[in-house]
């Protein structure tokens, strides 16, 4: 099985993928973030360092595909002819896709001869799009899961090769789902090229609507209109800092201080001021108080380390 993958950086479905199977090509596709379309830009290299890369590891996806000796496409231009072309001359008998920023087009897409399939970290067709995690641990899923299909002309709803499903625990942080969902999600597509080599694959037809809200990307400023602060109660509130969903700075970003340090949660405590409403803060000599319709959450300022500074001052500069 001939097998190119399309995915953003060195993501985790790379090394596994290329171990087990006759990975002929890879294709970069540019992160929304980046604004440049070199794919060994500052911004490149920036991210590296966040992401906490070790100077001796290979980090960038265009050296780990020299090192490995497989041609490498960066998708500046989107699902150009020429990445058509490129793509042709491999004759790829399968195309596997995890995270990327655009939606793959048809004169991509339909070049395998087994078609292209999808790694997505949700139970489909539940939170299509391309920020699940975030709105399953908002909306206090108690499931969530990976699932295989296949690429077609929408967004995440092409027929279902595998799926499985997990349980989300009230204490699972963002970084923990993430982890959970993908790990799950490279063992079912590596199980799912297995049946497509041996002709024993069975699919799963999708609804053509969801029974979530689409899973798209949440704009800095809106964080704050998502919460329902006349309605949810402060322990929910708390879960959602616990658990990585928002911070201080997305709420409130006239409040989230100087990038060297951070806000901790301290405590909660019952009763709320009656003149305070809901979904307002005030800062008092180091203390955060958040005001909640019954209570408040209290945060205490803390020093992020250096580590995490040298990271925030990344995070600045992109």
């Amino acid at each position: 099985m001939r097998i190119v993958i399309i995915t953003q950086g060195l993501s985790p479905i790379v090394e596994p993928l290329n171990k087990a199977h006759s990975v002929v090509g890879v294709v970069e596709a540019r992160s929304p973030k980046q604004k440049t379309n070199k794919p060994h830009s500052a911004w490149s290299v920036l991210t590296s360092l966040r992401k906490g890369y070790r100077p001796n590891r290979v980090c960038t996806l265009k050296n780990y595909c020299a090192k490995a000796s497989i041609p490498y496409w960066y998708m500046s231009d989107g699902c150009s002819v020429a990445l058509q072309k490129w793509m042709n001359d491999l004759h790829p008998d399968l195309v596997c896709v995890y995270s990327m920023s655009e939606l793959l087009r048809e004169n991509i897409y339909r070049i395998p001869r087994c078609g292209t399939i999808n790694l997505h970290p949700s139970l489909l067709p539940k939170y299509r799009g391309p920020n699940p995690y975030f709105w399953i641990l908002l909306n206090e899923e108690k499931e969530s899961g990976a699932t295989i299909h296949y690429i077609d002309k929408g967004e995440d709803t092409g027929n279902i090769l595998a799926q499985e499903a997990f349980s989300v625990s009230d204490a699972m942080t963002m970084s923990e789902l993430r982890s959970a969902s993908v790990n799950l999600g490279v063992q079912l597509m590596l199980g799912v090229i297995d049946r497509l080599e041996n002709g024993s694959v069975a699919t799963v037809r999708q609804p053509l609507n969801s029974p979530t809200i689409r899973a798209r990307r949440v704009k800095p400023g809106e964080y704050h209109s998502l919460i329902q602060w006349e309605e949810w109660p402060s322990a929910r509130i708390r879960r959602l800092f616990k658990r990585e969903v928002v911070k201080i700075a997305d709420l409130f970003p006239e409040a989230s201080g100087h990038f060297w340090w951070d806000w901790k949660i301290q405590d909660v405590t019952p009763q709320t001021p009656a003149t305070q409403r809901p979904g307002t803060f005030q800062v008092d000599a180091g203390v955060f108080t958040l005001f909640c319709k019954d209570g408040s959450i209290r945060f205490v300022r803390r020093f992020v380390g250096i580590k995490q500074v040298v990271r925030a001052l990344i995070g600045k500069l992109l």
